[in-house]
């Protein structure tokens, strides 16, 4: 894969918040309309490498692209929906207006037109919740308000869509009804979804991502078929992160290895 390809692009970069370092020396690429799941043990720098595509923080070392420039000027281009969302349930907003919020990019004056209110009800209807259009916000469900933000984070239909664990703290339903949501986006954009649920990235991906402080990227259809139809079964619900990645007890390469900290491994 050609640079000039790539959605987004890290290049050695090294990342330390005070003297503890979180990402050391991680390369690679992702191409467009890849759906990449990004697994990893609590503290191995999974959101900080999201923030960092996002250019919400600056590597130490290295370089990030977006897009092919910067990532404060393309992140117009990127829906995010958040691990933890902070919301006053106190304040009274419906959640059309939550889904219509992702068009204002910080800039917008006034109120929303009937155009922009019609294409937040086309985007609620996508996603299932259409119906909850006039309710507040505060009143739904978990599952429901992931629904809500990943509306507001695709209704101005970004190149590229991140969600850090999406359906954290959603019952098994919400769960299932989003991850099939997702399904239904990929191969239309590009999306980056961290999720400590390796079934559910084995069923939605293209690609798996396993970040530990450094990083192996692998294709899902590299993988051997045996092991995929297991995990697919619910026999296998663990990965076990050293230099190679591996599903459970059985050794699934992720990537060519190098030497500690100069892993490089792209989408071909």
């Amino acid at each position: 894969m050609t640079d000039q390809h790539a959605v987004l692009k890290f290049s050695h970069v090294c990342f330390s918040y005070d003297q503890e370092e979180v990402l050391c020396d991680i390369t690679f690429d992702i191409s467009s309309r890849c759906f990449v799941g990004i697994v990893g043990p609590n503290g191995g720098g999974k959101t900080t490498l999201l923030r960092l595509a996002l250019g919400l923080e600056r590597p130490s070392e290295g370089t990030v692209q977006l897009f092919g420039n910067s990532p404060s000027e393309n992140r117009q281009n990127v829906g995010y929906v958040m691990q933890r969302q902070q919301f006053d349930e106190r304040f009274p907003i419906k959640v059309l207006d939550v889904v219509l919020l992702g068009l204002s990019q910080g800039c917008k004056i006034g109120f929303f037109g009937k155009s922009e209110r019609r294409t937040a009800l086309d985007v609620l209807d996508r996603v299932g919740i259409a119906s909850l259009a006039g309710r507040s916000f505060a009143e739904l469900s978990g599952g429901q308000r992931q629904r809500a933000l990943i509306a507001q984070a695709i209704i101005g239909k970004p190149r590229l869509l991140m969600l850090d664990e999406p359906t954290a703290n959603i019952d098994s339903e919400g769960e299932a009804e989003i991850h099939e949501l997702l399904r239904s986006l990929a191969g239309e954009q590009t999306i980056m979804m961290v999720s400590h649920n390796v079934n559910t990235v084995l069923e939605c991906a293209t690609h798996v991502l396993c970040v530990n402080r450094v990083v192996a990227l692998s294709s899902l259809s590299d993988m051997h078929p045996d092991i995929l139809q297991r995990a697919r079964g619910g026999g296998i619900a663990v990965l076990h992160h050293e230099l190679t990645c591996s599903v459970h007890n059985r050794p699934v390469s992720c990537s060519r290895t190098t030497t500690p900290g100069k892993k490089e491994v792209g989408i071909d």
